[in-house]
């Protein structure tokens, strides 16, 4: 299911149904936002009628200013409206076979004073908002410098800090987008002032949502195409090995990395053999966290209505149990998503899982390669086009195509005295390895969690294993 706002700078066209039913049909919309319609009363029913939702809500325009209509499918989606003003309109959704969440649509004025009404309004819905929450529409407003280009430069070209703070108070985070970054010209100017937002509970339920800019069409406003769900397939056997610091949680790890670490032959092969015997272990050992999480839940649950009928001592003791382990589980759980989402300023062990797991989103959708432009312009989006592109590019990159010639670095570096030549060939002590671990960031070496250090050697090779609190 795709949402689509535009800010269409006038709904009036005698051609502007039939654009808005080809939009609709071509991407697939069962909720459309119109902004800035200019028209209201019965014209505006006449167009709305020949565009073919079957329901809708109107805020009518101001003469040739304003005008926000909402337009939906009913087989697809259920809307009560909540509130609503002549820039915003706040509705509760509830699509097919899909939780309920809040859409704001919004139409931020053009005039900078009367926006302070929609940023004050937007924080005083934060304090009732117990769903996800998203908010789509034209600001008017830009949140960063880089999003606006061209144009004579003046001191309110750049970010609006209002809308900035707007955005920090309400805990909103910016959905990015797909293709072209502005949304807005004039002339040499463009600006980005179309864009979608969400709280974290949001980011959570809709984890392959994604926001697309439409091309241009009639308006100087690019539509944003809000996509739900994405079709797109992908290989997770194909995905990078990384190690998971909640091994070490697990007290079998210890065991198994003694049983598992052997590099006598060649380093390569014992890291190879190393890396697979930990994948087999992961899956036949430690099992999927979440997985055994919801075990625990029913073992628990079961327990407590068996215990209902009457005391068993051994039904007590396996309760007890069975919460330790629960506890532990959520303990790697947090860290999974703690060191998935590679934060450095909040603290582990706090139950910040949400959070984390919320960040983890966020930098996934911010890494996200959908599209690329090939060698003649052309805009790339299918999966295994964009495979063949970026292998084909490393493949040219660091292709041996030029001529060899012997490599001399006669008289390239300087001399060294005795005590550097001495510091350079002398033996790598174990208070070297500790002072090195210790000072790489946080869960690469687990410098905060350290229990205990245990070193085992194997052919000259120092192996550090990090034991998780």
């Amino acid at each position: 299911m795709n949402i689509i706002s535009w800010n269409c700078r006038g709904a009036g066209g005698k051609t502007f149904p039939t654009l808005i039913r080809d939009i609709r049909r071509e991407y697939n919309a069962n909720f459309i936002i119109l902004l800035e319609t200019h028209i209201s009363g019965s014209r505006g029913a006449a167009v709305r009628d020949k565009i073919g939702f079957d329901s809708s809500f109107i805020v009518e325009a101001n003469g040739h200013s304003g005008g926000i209509w909402c337009l939906w499918d009913s087989g697809s989606w259920k809307v009560d409206i909540l509130e609503y003003n002549q820039q915003i309109v706040h509705l509760r959704l509830t699509g097919n076979n899909a939780a309920t969440w809040l859409l704001s649509a919004v139409y931020g004025s053009p005039q900078r004073p009367n926006r302070r009404s929609l940023w004050i309004f937007l924080r005083s819905l934060v304090a009732n908002i117990n769903l996800s929450w998203c908010i789509l529409g034209d600001f008017n407003a830009l949140l960063h410098d880089y999003e606006r280009q061209g144009g004579t430069r003046s001191a309110n070209s750049g970010a609006f800090s209002d809308f900035q703070s707007c955005v920090s108070d309400c805990g909103l985070v910016d959905l990015g987008y797909m293709g072209w970054l502005f949304t807005w010209r004039r002339g040499d100017l463009v600006e980005r002032l179309d864009r979608g937002l969400c709280n974290l509970d949001w980011q959570l339920a809709f984890r392959e949502a994604s926001l697309k800019h439409l091309p241009n069409f009639k308006s100087d406003h690019t539509a944003i195409c809000l996509q739900l769900s994405t079709e797109a397939s992908y290989n997770r056997h194909r995905r990078p090995f990384r190690f998971v610091a909640a091994w070490i949680s697990h007290p079998d790890f210890h065991r198994m990395v003694e049983n598992s670490w052997n590099v006598q032959d060649s380093w390569s092969d014992g890291i190879i053999s190393f890396k697979n015997s930990l994948k087999n272990w992961n899956y036949d050992v430690f099992g999927d966290i979440f997985k055994r999480k919801i075990t625990l839940l029913k073992r628990l649950n079961g327990i407590t209505s068996s215990l209902s009928q009457g005391s068993n001592q051994f039904l007590e003791k396996l309760q007890i149990d069975l919460w330790k382990e629960y506890k532990n589980v959520l303990n790697q759980e947090e860290l999974l998503w703690y060191q998935k989402s590679r934060c450095k300023w909040i603290e582990f062990g706090d139950r910040n899982t949400k959070f984390f797991h919320g960040s983890t989103m966020i930098k996934r959708r911010k890494n996200k390669v959908t599209s690329l432009l090939d060698s003649n312009g052309s805009l790339i989006t299918d999966n295994n086009a964009l495979e063949n592109m970026a292998f084909s590019f490393y493949a040219d990159l660091y292709n041996d195509s030029f001529p060899d010639h012997p490599f001399v670095l006669n008289n390239a570096f300087p001399q060294l005295n005795a005590e550097d030549l001495y510091s350079v060939g002398r033996n790598i002590s174990e208070l070297d390895i500790n002072e090195a671990i210790f000072h790489i960031g946080s869960f690469k070496a687990l410098c905060r969690m350290v229990s205990r250090l245990s070193s085992t050697k194997a052919s000259g090779i120092v192996l550090v294993l990090t034991c998780a609190l």
